[in-house]
């Protein structure tokens, strides 16, 4: 780390703890600002785009003193999400689980986002919490990092911004994949506008051909249970942590050796649903086999020709609502699959029309899986830079490194 200096969080620029806005006051809710919670990032979330939960701009305005502007590092320091990380994409506010960090002129605010997240173990040594993981402002702000100057700053970050980069358009076309999917879900089975849906009778809101059954009558929940052991070696650990929210793919695995208790099997091309706290709508599709815990269900249809239109409906914010209304416990509440959730009474469609939508929506799927297979080997070429980089092994100063057209704006303003 030779010329690299300690300095203390807090002369990174201006700290803000955020705010919850009232939920008594109507005026400051539904509206079209972004209000952000742990939930809206992961720990490799970038810009936060969208949220859960929107704030009106009378909010944004009374709470001025919580309000981040473009380019924040908005930090998770107090919640189970412990680490998730993000950057503003415009004005908003967070809530109050979330430190952010608005840089100062002396230092680069991507330089700070892969700064905290590199020394999130070292930041979570700090943690006062006995339950409920907690590093609070007056903690967080004297944490000591070690900086180099500005510009070996921007040479770091543009090395890994254009492995972000890349990650960040795939993401963008996985989720235009993902939205056709649920386009065509929505028309053949929610419009009922399915091929040559003119020529069939629909009586009692149902098309000929069709049933109304319960849930367990097209899928079965094959979770096995195991063991930790070596003899997952072939397997990766998915707990439910590690499942995306309305997404299709997880979002990263552990290796085997971290799963140690309340253990199941699953199988590539399973479905997972999260259980536990189901309102987080985690519904994803196994890209490999792996291990998870009984928070989740393994789903698979009994008849494959039914596997696009059972995804798809699991996927739907129907269906995790009700999850969410039978689920049992108030903290963390969790949906039983025997005589619960298995008798939830859906459509089943003819088996023509099932087949017809696989041929659609599995060339989407495996688009999407592809994706992920390539966002995951990118993301570990990146982090095995991100480790050395921030640690000053691999040295940039006199390296002659293009910045990504992402970051053009920022170095021109600073060479005006």
């Amino acid at each position: 780390m030779k010329n690299w200096e300690e300095k203390r969080i807090s002369k990174l620029g201006k700290i803000v703890t955020g705010k919850t806005p009232p939920k008594s006051e109507s005026d400051y809710w539904d509206g079209d600002e972004l209000f952000v919670s742990p939930k809206d990032m992961d720990r490799d979330s970038f810009y936060i785009w969208d949220t859960q939960a929107k704030i009106t701009g009378k909010a944004l305005d009374k709470f001025k003193s919580q309000r981040l502007p473009k380019d924040a590092v908005m930090y998770t320091s107090l919640s189970y999400g412990f680490g998730k990380i993000g950057v503003a994409c415009k004005d908003l506010i967070t809530n109050q689980q979330i430190t952010s960090i608005i840089s100062n002129d002396e230092n680069n605010f991507r330089f700070i986002y892969y700064l905290l997240r590199v020394n999130t173990p070292y930041i979570f040594s700090y943690n006062s919490g006995i339950d409920t993981p907690i590093v609070p402002k007056s903690v967080f702000e004297k944490i000591k990092l070690f900086l180099p100057s500005l510009p070996i700053q921007r040479k770091i970050t543009a090395v890994l911004t254009a492995y972000d980069d890349l990650l960040e358009n795939n993401n963008r076309r996985i989720a235009i994949l993902e939205n056709m999917a649920e386009e065509l879900y929505r028309e053949w089975f929610v419009r009922l506008r399915f091929p040559g849906y003119e020529k069939v009778k629909v009586v009692k809101g149902v098309p000929e051909g069709w049933e109304v059954v319960e849930l367990n009558k097209i899928a079965s929940e094959v979770s096995k249970s195991t063991k930790p052991g070596a003899h997952l070696s072939n397997r990766k650990y998915v707990p439910i942590d590690q499942l995306q929210q309305r997404h299709f793919n997880i979002q990263s695995h552990l290796e085997y050796d971290a799963a140690q208790s309340s253990l199941i099997t699953f199988e590539a091309g399973d479905i997972l649903f999260g259980a536990m706290r189901p309102y987080l709508h985690k519904v994803c599709i196994a890209p490999t086999n792996g291990i998870t815990r009984t928070t989740c269900f393994v789903i698979r249809p009994k008849d494959t020709a039914y596997f696009s239109f059972l995804y798809l409906m699991l996927f739907q914010k129907s269906t995790t609502d009700y999850a969410t209304i039978i689920a049992n416990g108030a903290d963390r509440p969790y949906v039983v699959w025997n005589k619960s959730f298995e008798r939830m009474n859906v459509y089943k469609p003819s088996k023509c029309v099932a087949l017809k939508f696989n041929e659609m929506v599995v060339p989407i799927i495996n688009k999407v899986t592809s994706y992920y297979i390539i966002d995951r080997n990118l993301k570990k070429t990146r982090d095995r830079l991100l480790s050395r980089l921030m640690s000053g092994k691999i040295d940039v100063e006199n390296l002659d490194i293009k910045f990504p057209e992402s970051m053009l704006d920022e170095v021109n303003k600073v060479a005006k």
